[in-house]
């Protein structure tokens, strides 16, 4: 997160929003939680858990659509259709 999504104030590496006091704490737990998922997704798929690793990537999809869990997501797709 680059902007705090109340104020739109550039986030610092503080958890509360320097502008309005937001606390960002949360918000940031899921970004982790959803990077962590991605992680995951890649992992499993290295061992060729297709099926492990399409229930990962949609975990993360559910916590933040990134642009690199959408790309991944299509990526199992393709592979499932083989």
């Amino acid at each position: 997160m680059q902007r705090c999504p109340i104020c739109k104030a550039r986030i610092k590496e503080n958890s509360t929003c320097n502008r309005c006091g937001t606390d960002l704490s949360q918000l940031f737990t899921i970004e982790s939680q959803a990077t962590h998922f991605c992680e995951q997704a890649i992992k499993l798929l290295t061992t060729n858990k297709v099926d492990q690793a399409q229930r990962a990537v949609e975990q993360s999809l559910q916590l933040k659509n990134t642009q690199i869990a959408f790309r991944l997501h299509g990526f199992i797709e393709c592979l499932k259709n083989l």
